[in-house]
């Protein structure tokens, strides 16, 4: 029960210290937030102490101090951020004072002998293998977003994506060849991951069919229209179902077949 309460404690004093910040750095009241920030922790501290006990010390554990670079990073660019922001600070000047503070978190760290997770043998090939998927997966719907943000046609958008995409088959072409690794999806694959992608290579040849059918209807196509988008799909969802074929093969589909 004291724990609960120490931690509601905690989540309470939190969110109220982030609420009352943001509304004195909304109207600019940075002398206001710092003597406001210095008060609030004091009276913090001391209300920890007298109702529960707990003199909490930043940091206290060795759990704690191997997390401050991640904690440092993420919160010190969000304030850095915040920053250029409320400065309205210029495209090129954010990123300057971006880098800056990196710097000098790499040089704090790197004096204060904190292990900030250098590499380790075989980290780079695996972050560069895999990075053509990270990038799919990450980048598309930025890619989409663009496109809607910017009012490209379909046209445009598809092209777009092919361009996206065929930079996407290039990188991975190079990583698989400079790594000697098999081309295409990596063979450490789980076995959900696999479901995945060989369920989802047919479902999108039946629903995408159902689409193009149902556009067809809706933009008042002939039948020669329609035929013609019908074929051109079932030519772009072969390609993908080869492609998943060609590379992990399915494997879990083909199991599932094969038992019934």
């Amino acid at each position: 029960m004291d724990a609960f309460l120490f931690g509601a404690y905690q989540s309470i004093s939190l969110l109220l210290f982030l609420f009352l910040s943001s509304l004195l750095i909304y109207h600019r009241l940075f002398r206001r937030w710092l003597k406001f920030s210095l008060g609030f922790f004091a009276v913090y501290l001391v209300g920890s102490f007298f109702f529960f006990r707990k003199w909490p010390v930043p940091f206290p554990a060795a759990g704690s101090v191997d997390a401050l670079p991640y904690f440092l990073f993420f919160f010190g660019c969000f304030a850095c951020i915040g920053y250029c922001l409320i400065r309205q600070l210029a495209f090129w000047q954010s990123i300057g004072l971006l880098a800056c503070y990196l710097v000098a978190l790499l040089a704090f760290l790197l004096l204060a002998g904190i292990d900030i997770g250098l590499p380790r043998d075989g980290a780079v090939e695996a972050f560069v293998t895999s990075l053509p998927y990270v990038l799919f997966f990450a980048a598309t719907p930025l890619v989409l977003g663009f496109c809607l943000i910017r009012g490209f046609s379909i046209r445009e958008t598809a092209g777009v994506f092919v361009t996206f995409g065929f930079v996407l088959v290039l990188f991975l072409i190079a990583t698989s060849t400079y790594f000697g690794k098999p081309f295409g999806f990596l063979p450490e694959l789980s076995l959900y991951t696999r479901a995945w992608i060989e369920i989802g290579s047919l479902l999108i040849g039946a629903l995408g069919l159902l689409l193009v059918f149902g556009a067809s209807l809706l933009s008042s196509f002939t039948l020669k229209e329609t035929l013609g988008a019908t074929i051109t799909f079932l030519a772009a969802e072969s390609a993908l179902v080869i492609l998943v074929y060609l590379t992990i093969g399915y494997e879990v589909l083909g199991n599932a077949f094969a038992a019934r």
